[in-house]
């Protein structure tokens, strides 16, 4: 814009000043009219000068007038300059910028440099606004122009004076900046991709092998002078780079070639064998020392002669040449030009160079000056909540502890599709209008979604050329730049949609790809590492006959050898992780993929499977005869055809029985075969199974004639462990009513809300558990109805024979923890168990002539296996107190230790709604163990392991368990929407829904995972987190709970957000209505309770408490023992929660402080030990109630005031495998449960 007071461009004429005066010094303030003439004008320049002026005389300058008038005359102007070999690039003025604008532009200049791409305010590519206006403004002679007529002459005659030299002057070259963004990736990277401990591991090395092939000889002085002219011309190849700490930059400087003796290094050797060149080329590709980019040695060129005898002035036929880059300064891309000019050179002695053109630190000086506000605002939107520092969860094989300590050893596998497979491929690209490239990354995304299980937001790594202009493709240097290709997939996309879905994505990333990885990065700047680099896919289209051919320097042909250099016989050198290349030969119509991975993560083995999958992946795909490709994306499969074999191989498990009876039938039969065999024994009391069977039948004939039983009621049993508990047991099941155990460690609260919930009118107990449901007038005392003297009659007798009980009726029910914050009640019939009893006698889990010690608490469902099913199966029980415990390694040893070399250890799986095995596996205690697997499935079980769209999942993938087969259970206790929940129909089978997460290996055994859900499991208990949360929940409306486990998984954590909570109520609301092994540890108030990006809780995020403290979760103020059996009980305290440094108040809750359940149980026994109570008469049930020091002293003080004589309690110590009882010689089975739930 001029007025006819002269030229003010606030952009160039700005005066820095502190204040009026000094600015009107400086020259900053000069005088105007109010209301000048002005007259707007456009001027274009040019490598050739400048354009003849376009006049706006009247009004300022829109989009529309801009189009109109300026456009058309700038496509003119310079297609007579230049026809059409040249770019139009403007400032940012809003016609300029606007929309239309833009588009015109883009249609029809030849080359057009639109807004978002170089910045318009650069010295370099607008040097109207810094350099034409000032020299157009001296020109005017602003004396004579007085109106707006003389202005528009006077700014047309001053046009005509601008000189060609201004636009060139050589003051406008700089020889220093800051490293380009890839130049500086690519030097950091090689800096902290491996161990910095280890000797530096060259990955940037790019060597290229040449052959010479027959013909002419290859001057070695010419070449040498041909590469020294080359290097001159392309200043890249001679720059350093050097890290600034003043800047904190990376810098690059351009070597001046007269300062300079070496521009890059040269080397000759000889070699006689393939072997010997393999091993060069090796060192080439390896070796980090090979360059100095500090001192601008970024090029060496490798003679190589066949034999020592071979000419030293001339390369011929079997010698070759290695020209080696570092990829800091140069890519792919520029070898064209490199072998180009090098030709030049070779042929003609000369190289001329170009100073009008773009250099690579010009193009590294603009690259730090876009602002790149779209692109900005792009890749912020694309990566929005995503998480680009993990890694993708591919199938590793391992895990590195530390990411900076990589190898750099990968391996690789190199694999074609067939000739039906790529013609399908085509033909697809040729019907939906894709491209090979789309449809082969669309297939990408859609196998990480299967071989992820099912990992829905997807963000791979991948390298652009960074060329994304004409200008650039001349420049010899580094362009790539590594973007995030992120897909959120829909599972349930058709493959179609899916690569409608990439093809859009790329698109747009494509389109803001030049946005450098550096500035992606820097948008988050929480991200710990871009993870999403470790895998990439890369996609090459170029004929195999343009790779292999043949490069000319003069007269001289040189065969280029594939670049892929392999360390040894199976290994490559791996910069990533899991790197997807496609090679695509359009000449003689071939795909092939090399998928290169590391060592670190994967064995070569898992790399091979995984190229099997793809290409399974591929067929299903792009199968003609098959309509997968319209189906949804969850239904592919993986699953390779051995695998497929695998998984049928496993549940062939049928296997048949002799004909099914009822329990009490089969423990009947069992008696009287056996009738002097002992059965039971505890301590020192023992029944035969003709004596249990006698006991039984009178318990249940009161059950029949007294109580008037019907087949199908639900009778509770609440017993301590006992010879009662085995006779309570058997005779409801005789009696053809239902047995459902009760623990006499519950809460009074909590046992009469089970009882409530079963509708049961009766409630076995005894001696040691009155006061557990003493409030209810139900309960049963086997004891005293076995004392009395009450006969049978023959009628009596002839009623247990007419029970009329199926092998699908319900033989008992066993609450397991509720996620609805009620234990629900599983059904299992007769028949059910008895498949389990015959099952376990098929695979000689235990024999009839066996031991079995039971020691599973009465709440815990392998305890009626242990009871009833040894007792089914022919063999004596032995019971002990509980101390069991999940199988890990630790507890095998501990086992093993005390076993001899014929002693077996089994371990055993399964679900209550499985009828509480359904797999097992005997330890090889003599082999070490990593993991303890679950085994194999038991004879007449099947099983299904699937993802969350109930698909297969593939041998080695977690997936959901699914059992079905003869022991699924009938269902919850009046809870349909549960079981309709539970139980599934798949291919005409019942399966349950387990919720626990498996994996399959290749030797079939089965492995346990972990949960799906947020059950978990201490200490053998199964416990549904949500039935604790709502309990708290239930204590105030102003509560918001969540209950996590944590300590090794051993402690139970409430987190509360509320404020005011009076933590002794809340544990003494919890003790009511709780377990004990459900009551939380530590409760901790919080805030606000973490959230993540959908708005739930992240337990990841919930603190650790200080378990090495062990604080109560009550305040409790010490006070010291105030007598002699307080002191005693304190010392044995302080022994089981080994706290001998810090003492224990004595009004301290034992569960508080660090105890649990196994703990109190150790307790016990050391009490019995120093106490020498009869454990038939104290049992272990009033110490978990009242579970502090003073209330222990007081009941032990009580036991010993009265007259009972004690009966020590005689331990059975499991060392020699074999033990006497009697007379006969039995083996003992042991029996411990993995993951028991």
């Amino acid at each position: 814009m001029f007025d006819i007071d002269g030229i003010y461009n606030s952009q160039s004429d700005r005066i820095w000043a502190v204040n009026l005066s000094e600015a009107d010094i400086k020259g900053g303030i000069r005088q105007k009219r109010k209301f000048p003439q002005k007259v707007m004008i456009w001027l274009g320049v040019c490598s050739k000068g400048v354009s003849p002026l376009v006049t706006f005389e009247n009004g300022t300058v829109d989009h529309d007038r801009y189009i109109k008038e300026v456009l058309p005359f700038a496509l003119k102007f310079d297609n007579k300059m230049f026809g059409n070999n040249w770019t139009f690039q403007q400032d940012g003025a809003m016609p300029h910028n606007h929309a239309k604008s833009q588009e015109w532009c883009g249609k029809n200049f030849p080359s057009f440099i639109d807004k978002d791409h170089w910045p318009p305010n650069s010295p370099d590519l607008n040097p109207l606004d810094h350099c034409i206006w000032n020299e157009l403004a001296q020109a005017i002679k602003w004396n004579a122009v007085t109106s707006k007529k003389t202005l528009i002459m006077a700014v047309k005659r001053a046009a005509k004076k601008i000189s060609k030299d201004i636009l060139f002057e050589k003051k406008r070259f700089f020889f220093s900046a800051p490293a380009s963004y890839a130049q500086a990736r690519i030097w950091l990277d090689e800096r902290i991709r491996f161990d910095p401990t280890k000797p530096q591991v060259a990955i940037y090395n790019m060597p290229f092998l040449y052959h010479i092939l027959s013909g002419a000889a290859l001057s070695i002085t010419k070449l040498r002078q041909a590469l020294t002219l080359t290097i001159i011309k392309h200043q890249s190849l001679r720059t350093s780079l050097v890290f600034n700490a003043d800047e904190n930059m990376l810098m690059q400087y351009i070597i001046d070639p007269t300062e300079s003796n070496t521009l890059f290094t040269f080397v000759e050797s000889t070699f006689e064998t393939d072997q010997e060149l393999k091993s060069i080329v090796y060192d080439e590709r390896r070796n980090p020392k090979h360059f100095d980019l500090a001192q601008g040695l970024m090029f060496r060129c490798h003679i190589l002669h066949r034999s020592q005898t071979a000419s030293k002035d001339h390369l011929i036929e079997g010698d070759a040449i290695i020209f080696n880059f570092h990829h800091a300064n140069f890519d792919f891309a520029s070898m064209d030009v490199f072998y180009h000019d090098l030709n030049q050179a070779y042929m003609s002695g000369r190289l001329a160079e170009d100073d009008t053109c773009l250099r690579y630190i010009d193009y590294a000086m603009i690259e730090r000056q876009m602002s790149m506000v779209t692109a900005s605002a792009f890749w912020l939107d694309a990566l929005r909540d995503c998480d680009i520092s993990r890694s993708v969860p591919l199938p590793f094989n391992r895990y590195r502890v530390s990411d900076e300590h990589r190898t750099g050893r990968g391996t690789s596998v190199t694999f074609q599709f067939d000739n039906d497979l790529y013609r399908a491929i085509v033909h697809y690209g040729l019907m939906t209008s894709k491209t090979v490239e789309n449809l082969l990354l669309s297939s990408f995304y859609a196998f990480l979604f299967k071989l992820t299980n099912c990992e829905r937001d997807l963000c791979i790594g991948m390298n652009t050329h960074g060329r994304y202009k004409a200008e650039l493709s001349s420049i010899v240097g580094m362009f790539v730049n590594a973007i995030p290709l992120r897909c959120q997939i829909d599972p349930h996309w058709s493959f179609s949609q899916l690569v409608e879905h990439v093809n859009i994505l790329v698109t747009k990333s494509l389109e803001y790809s030049y946005f450098p990885l550096q500035r992606i990065l820097a948008q988050h700047p929480l991200t710990s590492r871009p993870a999403f680099l470790d895998t990439s896919f890369e996609y090459h289209c170029v004929p195999m006959a343009n790779i292999n051919v043949a490069i000319e320097l003069g007269d001289v042909s040189l065969l280029a050898v594939p670049h892929s250099i392999k360390i040894g016989t199976n290994e490559i050198v791996s910069k990533f992780d899991f790197a997807f290349n496609i090679e695509h030969d359009t000449a003689i119509g071939t795909l092939s993929c090399v998928i290169d991975a590391s060592l670190d993560l994967f064995d070569a083995a898992t790399i091979e499977k995984i190229a099997q999958r793809f290409l399974l992946l591929l067929k299903q795909l792009f199968d003609c005869t098959s309509d997968r490709i319209d189906r949804p994306l969850h239904e592919l499969s993986l699953i390779l055809p051995e695998e497929a074999l695998l998984i049928q191989s496993i549940n062939k498990t049928q296997a048949s029985f002799s004909s099914a009876y009822c329990v009490h039938q089969e423990f009947a039969y069992r008696a009287d075969d056996q009738s002097q065999k002992v059965a039971v024994e505890l301590d020192e009391q023992f029944l035969t199974y003709s004596e249990l069977l006698y006991n039984t039948q009178r318990l249940a004939l009161h059950l029949l004639v007294k109580e008037k039983v019907i087949p199908g009621e639900i009778i509770c049993q609440c017993v301590e462990r006992s010879i009662s508990m085995v006779i309570g047991i058997m005779s409801i099941e005789m009696a053809g009513a239902v047995y459902c155990p009760l623990s006499p460690h519950d809460p009074a609260q909590r046992l009469q809300t089970l009882i409530k919930e079963t509708s049961s009118r009766l409630v076995f107990i005894h001696s040691m558990t009155h006061e557990c449901i003493k409030e209810l007038d139900i309960s049963l005392d086997i004891d005293e109805i076995l004392t009395t003297d009450w006969r049978n009659t023959e009628a009596d007798v002839d009623l247990l024979s007419n029970v009329k009980v199926t092998p699908d009726s319900i033989a008992y029910v066993i609450f397991t923890s509720g996620s609805t914050g009620i234990p629900k009640a599983a059904q299992v019939r007769h028949r059910n168990f008895i498949n389990l009893v015959h099952a376990l006698l098929y695979v000689e889990l235990f024999k009839s002539n066996d031991i079995v010690i039971q020691m599973a608490h009465c709440s815990y469902d392998v305890h009626i296996q242990e009871i009833v099913g040894v007792l089914v199966g022919s063999a004596s029980l032995v019971m002990l107190r509980p101390k069991g415990e999940s199988t890990s390694i630790q507890l095998i040893k501990k086992v093993s230790y005390h076993l001899n070399i014929d002693s077996e250890i089994w371990n055993t799986y399964g679900p209550a709604e499985t009828t509480i095995d359904c797999t097992c596996h005997r330890v090889d205690v003599g082999v070490v163990h990593s993991t303890i697997p679950m085994g194999r499935l038991l004879p007449n079980y099947c099983c299904m392991i699937l993802d969350e769209f109930l698909q297969p999942v593939v041998v080695d993938q977690e997936g959901e368990f699914y059992v079905g087969g003869a022991g699924v259970f009938a269902g919850y206790l009046d809870l349909s929407d549960l079981t309709t929940k539970a139980l599934m129909e798949i291919n005409g089978r019942i399966f349950y829904r387990t919720g626990d997460l498996v994996r399959l290996e290749n030797d079939g055994l089965l492995y346990f995972v972990g949960r799906k859900d947020y059950q978990v499991k201490i200490r053998g208990q199964r416990i549904e987190l949500d039935e604790i949360e709502k309990c708290l929940l239930n204590f105030s409306s102003h509560i918001t709970a969540c209950v996590v486990i944590k300590g090794n998984n051993n402690h139970l954590v409430a987190y509360l957000q509320s404020s005011g909570i009076n933590r002794e109520q809340l544990q003494e609301h919890c003790s009511s209505w709780l377990p004990q092994f459900m009551i939380p540890l530590f409760f901790i108030e919080v805030k606000q309770l973490p959230l993540n990006g959908n708005g739930k809780i992240d337990r990841k995020m919930l603190p650790s408490p200080e378990f090495s403290d062990m604080k109560a979760t009550t305040e409790v103020t010490y006070a010291v023992p105030r007598n002699q059996m307080e002191d005693k009980v304190h010392d044995l305290w302080c022994k089981v929660l080994e706290r001998n440094d810090t003492p224990v108040p004595i009004t301290a809750n034992f569960f508080t402080i660090g105890g649990h359940s196994l703990l109190i149980i150790q307790l016990y026994y050391f009490y019995q030990s120093c106490f020498g109570f009869d454990t038939r008469m104290l049992t272990v049930a009033p110490f978990v109630r009242h579970a502090t020091i003073v209330e222990h002293a007081e009941i032990l003080q009580n036991n010993s005031r009265s007259n009972i004589v004690a009966k020590p309690w005689l331990p059975l110590h499991i060392k020699q495998g074999k033990i006497f009882f009697g007379k006969n010689l039995y083996k003992i089975v042991i029996v411990y449960c993995y993951q028991k739930l």
